[in-house]
């Protein structure tokens, strides 16, 4: 099927749109494109053969049947524009945005086709809008229109010169916000796919910061102000300064709720941060603070939500409440977008559930429903994590061990050990992962001590207390290769031992 036709029907249909606008004809007779539209809207079908076929008896290279399609997305784009934003979904700060953008559009005809008393009313009305939410991009061409105005019409010279000078500095701001967005792009896929080491990343991130700060004026847009943020939360993150990156995301989310507290995607974004702190500063009732000022923060939508729970269950097993942690997750799982979560998510999610299962099968959870966990299907669920090289597939290869360890599986163990142990010296740099690295070498010792409890004790004495001395912060680590804090899990661990 269509994937662009699929995408906007999935939008309208998502804002309650039942019927497709036409000015003029509301009350006509339901057209062979509404039908399309309405059966598109019940899934009824699968391919577009099967649409060609339910029409004209055809397939899909069909004339007729293209040029229905053509019709339909004509009307869908039509019917974008009626949508109401002042519903359900849509937070103040975009309401004005969208609404803006409807009415500049409609300004600009009529300015264009010389419909002055309906046009710079509404231009007037914009452009205090765009100033007051600093829309660049929007003042920039209503500006554009009142200088054409007052000049070409009223031959007004003052009013020129002011919104000539009211132009330069949107043009400027705009500049700047398309410039800062660009650098963000940039850093970010630098760092998902080139996968550098942080000290280039810093670097990179320190030129582009000083390079904005250079320009930057009064008179920037909020976007501008998110995006420079985020350039300076990439060089604390990359440098390791983790108390300036929770100091900047407290300023930050502070400015946000008091300044513009419509932005409310950028407020997640930030508290967001503000929790990967937490978990690295090791202040989780601080984190589950942030936690629940995400969950309370409108506008935040189905995927913010199943995230903050995934935060929250992160904070728990930190702090001990597995029980919670396991309550929190049956109800996430049973969400209805959850299975639809995109696949890096739901492998996540399955590390998550992994660690979950293994505190059921040492019984620090008591279940509703208990089962036997697969590790086999487990490791099926999880191939993007499985092949990472990078620190990612290190929560999958111990609770593999965990599990092993338990059920007394000792030749899988030790093969699985030989694993781990190969890929903490091919993969793991020399100054990062430090607590994953003693840890790994802590469950090396356990065949060594013929798996008894006590021997284990004895030899791993040194590298506990060595573990115990290690924070997270000198670590350096990604703030999910450590799910559960190693010395809980090794004093679990202990427990399963003879």
């Amino acid at each position: 099927m269509d994937a662009e036709l699929l995408e906007l029907v999935t939008f309208l249909n998502k804002n309650k749109t039942k019927n497709l606008e036409i000015i003029g004809q509301e009350n006509a007779s339901p057209s062979m494109v509404q039908e399309f539209y309405t059966k598109l809207c019940e899934k009824a079908f699968q391919t577009e053969d099967q649409v060609a076929q339910y029409f004209f008896q055809s397939d899909a290279n069909n004339r007729n049947y293209k040029e229905l399609k053509r019709r339909l997305k004509s009307r869908l784009l039509d019917t974008v524009l009626f949508i109401d934003v002042n519903q359900e979904g849509f937070t103040s700060y975009q309401k004005a945005y969208y609404s803006s953008q409807k009415e500049l559009s409609a300004a600009s005809i009529l300015y264009y086709r010389g419909m002055y008393k309906a046009a710079v009313p509404l231009l007037l009305k914009l452009e205090k809008r765009a100033v007051k939410n600093c829309f660049m991009d929007i003042l920039v061409q209503t500006a554009a229109m009142l200088i054409g105005y007052n000049g070409l019409v009223l031959q007004d010279l003052k009013k020129v010169d002011h919104y000539s000078q009211l132009l330069a500095k949107a043009n400027k701001g705009l500049f700047l916000e398309q410039k800062a967005l660009e650098y963000n792009a940039k850093l970010q896929i630098f760092h998902t796919q080139q996968k550098p080491n942080l000290r280039v990343l810093n670097e990179r991130a320190k030129v582009f910061f000083e390079e904005l700060n250079k320009e930057k004026t009064d008179f920037v847009s909020y976007r501008f102000l998110i995006y420079y943020w985020n350039i300076e939360h990439i060089i604390y993150f990359a440098g390791w300064e983790l108390e300036k990156w929770l100091d900047s995301s407290n300023q930050i989310i502070a400015f946000l709720k008091k300044e513009i507290p419509a932005f409310t995607a950028a407020r997640l974004h930030f508290l967001k941060r503000k929790v990967d702190c937490c978990l690295l500063l090791e202040k989780y009732e601080e984190g589950l603070l942030a936690v629940e000022e995400m969950s309370n923060t409108k506008g935040k939508t189905v995927l913010s939500d199943i995230n903050c729970n995934k935060y929250r269950i992160q904070l728990l097993l930190c702090t001990k409440n597995h029980q919670e942690a396991y309550k929190c997750f049956v109800a996430t799982s049973k969400k209805r977008s959850f299975s639809k979560l995109p696949m890096g998510n739901q492998e996540f999610w399955k590390i998550i559930e992994a660690y979950l299962n293994y505190f059921i099968e040492i019984k620090q959870i008591a279940p509703k429903k208990k089962k036997r966990f697969s590790i086999g299907k487990f490791l099926n669920e999880v191939p993007k994590y499985s092949k990472e090289k990078t620190a990612g597939n290190i929560p999958i290869l111990i609770i593999q061990i965990l599990f092993f360890i338990h059920r007394q599986q000792y030749g899988l163990t030790v093969r699985r050990l030989e694993t781990l142990n190969k890929y903490r010296v091919r993969y793991l740099e020399e100054d990062t992962n430090i607590r994953s690295k003693i840890f790994i070498k802590m469950l090396l010792q356990i065949p060594k001590a013929d798996f008894k409890g006590d021997r284990v004790k004895v030899k791993t004495k040194a590298l506990l207390q060595e573990l115990n001395e290690t924070s997270k912060v000198s670590s350096k680590q990604e703030v999910y290769t450590e799910l559960v804090p190693y010395e809980h899990l090794w004093n679990l661990l202990l427990q399963t031992l003879p």
